[in-house]
């Protein structure tokens, strides 16, 4: 008997130790990235570098990190917020600004005319097929130049013959419930990028002040941005 009760005595030894789970991390050769697939973590993504974790996994609107390693837009998902990467175009919306009623009625008698020329130190710079941006800005008292958004915008592509005649009005409003009235400054540019909203050195510039209504002014396009 006394045989017996020792023999069970070491079996309730021995199964107690295997049932028991071991404590702490388990050894570092154990440690493994989870693997690409079904099984992956979500937000983990897998590169050269190993993994990666998006902090934006599960977000509406998001954009997922990938294996590239693509930058993160944290402004993904923002309404009027500028997107990362492109081609950087877009229009007011971008802004959070409003868009012209495209409806509205359109005051002919509010009218900007001209032409724009290219200064004599400037002549043979600017090719044909370039674009020459135009803006109205409102004038600032104190210091005589445009500010603010542009009241109107316009686009002229140089053809063979200088000048270029321009023609702004209402219906090329930028901003929706803008006055196209008052003292402005029509501005030109010689944009090398063909992006509206980029300058850059070696773009070429020029300006005149004006009241709304005005005709026949005569822009020269005569100073380059450093």
């Amino acid at each position: 008997m006394l045989r017996l009760a020792t023999i069970a005595t070491a079996l309730l030894f021995v199964l107690g130790c295997e049932g028991k789970k071991p404590e702490g991390l388990p050894p570092a050769p154990d440690w493994q990235t989870p693997p690409v697939g079904a099984g992956s973590m979500p937000g983990v993504a897998q590169g050269g570098g190993g993994a990666r974790i998006d902090p934006h996994a599960g977000v509406a609107g998001a954009p997922q990190l990938g294996s590239s390693g693509g930058a993160v837009d944290p402004h993904a998902g923002v309404p009027g917020a500028p997107q990362l990467g492109g081609g950087g175009g877009g229009d007011v919306a971008d802004l959070g600004l409003p868009a012209p009623d495209p409806g509205r009625a359109i005051d002919p008698s509010k009218v900007l005319t001209g032409t724009v020329g290219l200064g004599a130190a400037h002549q043979g710079k600017v090719p044909a097929g370039s674009v020459i941006f135009l803006a109205v800005r409102a004038v600032d008292p104190a210091s005589g130049q445009g500010v603010g958004m542009p009241l109107a915008t316009d686009k002229l592509v140089v053809g063979s013959a200088w000048p270029l005649t321009f023609r702004i009005d209402e219906a090329k409003a930028m901003v929706g419930g803008t006055a196209f009235s008052g003292d402005v400054v029509v501005m030109a540019r010689f944009d090398q990028d063909h992006e509206a909203r980029s300058k850059q050195p070696g773009d070429i510039v020029g300006q005149v002040r004006a009241t709304i209504p005005a005709q026949n002014l005569a822009i020269t396009l005569d100073q380059v941005l450093p």
